[in-house]
């Protein structure tokens, strides 16, 4: 496991796209995110609640906060997307998430700092790294 990981985990509520369910029968999934580099919340990163074909999409606020409501008991996989990860050529780990009817769940998803970075590209945890696009 990388060391050093960015923390975000899900809090401005979305509705899911589906029919309103009653509130005995979904789940909620709450959390913030962080940018690990900057020490700061990610804000405007596109968080996906994945299980089969359906597809969950919440935005970051600025103060990284994100979450939904209404979603379906069941695993699902999540993750994020964000210009960062992008320009840095990384994708964000994926997380299982354990959705409960009743429940809230909350979920940390992680952005490996930069020694995490060096350390799985070099599997060396000194010396630097150039990380970039020509």
């Amino acid at each position: 496991m990388l060391a050093g990981l960015v923390i975000l985990t899900i809090t401005a509520f979305v509705a899911a796209p589906q029919a309103s369910l009653p509130s005995d029968s979904v789940g909620t999934v709450s959390g913030a995110g962080y940018d690990s580099g900057a020490r700061a919340p990610i804000g405007n990163a596109t968080v996906q609640l994945i299980r089969g074909s359906l597809v969950l999409n919440a935005t970051t606020d600025g103060s990284g906060r994100f979450g939904y409501r209404d979603v379906p008991p069941g695993r699902y996989v999540a993750g994020f997307l964000h210009p960062l990860l992008d320009s840095i050529g990384i994708e964000s780990p994926a997380r299982e998430v354990i959705v409960e009817a009743g429940r809230e769940t909350t979920v940390s998803l992680a952005i490996p700092s930069v020694a995490g970075i060096r350390t799985a590209v070099c599997g060396n945890p000194t010396g630097g790294l150039v990380i970039g696009t020509v």
